[in-house]
C-alpha cells in the first residue's frame, strides 16, 4: 500500500514537473515574441 502511494506520488510529481517545464518554455517564447513586436 505504502509503495503504491509512493509510486503514484512520484508519477504525479513527474507529470507536474513536465507540465511546469512546458509552461516555462511557453512563457519564455511569449516574452520573446512580445519583445520582438515592441521593437
Amino acid at each position: 500500500m505504502t509503495a503504491e502511494l509512493t509510486a503514484r506520488g512520484f508519477w504525479i510529481a513527474a507529470v507536474i514537473i513536465a507540465i511546469g517545464k512546458d509552461v516555462v518554455i511557453a512563457a519564455a517564447k511569449v516574452k520573446r515574441l512580445i519583445a520582438s513586436i515592441e521593437r
